[in-house]
């Protein structure tokens, strides 16, 4: 009897464990992009923002991305990420100020950065990045997927 009732405890407490394994699973949105960009004096990126994805509550003060692809010799790029409030346009957009470089020697590895202390990192909003390539380069194509 105590051998049965161990194994129906047991049983039950690993049933528990993982679904609270999965309800702690991160449930920010991952989005792919592909951009080009450039940081070239008088020569404008033509397409160097990412698609926005949504971050949830979830506590994360980190943001992550993933490059899979960089064309071109620039041996870096950075990555800026930006904040919309619920409701607002790029225009009034939040950049924080640590960026992300990006080497092209770390492709198809996830590089994670801090948002920074100020403002925090508010869930259930809009994020978006910026690519700007090495200094004195034009038009690199870079593709990945980032989640804020």
């Amino acid at each position: 009897m105590k051998t049965k009732l161990l194994k129906v405890m047991v049983s039950v407490m690993l049933v528990t464990v993982c679904m609270t394994a999965f309800a702690f699973i991160v449930n920010a949105e991952t989005k792919p992009f592909n951009v080009t960009a450039s940081n070239m004096f008088q020569v404008q990126s033509p397409d160097p923002l990412t698609p926005r994805a949504l971050k949830r509550n979830d506590g994360d003060d980190k943001w992550y991305v993933t490059c899979t692809s960089m064309n071109g010799s620039c041996s870096y790029v950075n990555f800026y990420i930006y904040h919309i409030y619920q409701g607002g346009t790029a225009a009034n957009a939040y950049q924080y100020s640590n960026p992300l470089k990006y080497y092209r020697s770390d492709l198809g590895r996830v590089q994670k950065r801090y948002y920074g202390s100020n403002p925090d990192c508010p869930g259930n909003d809009y994020y978006y990045m910026k690519c700007v390539p090495e200094y004195n380069y034009a038009y690199i194509n870079v593709i990945g997927r980032f989640t804020p």
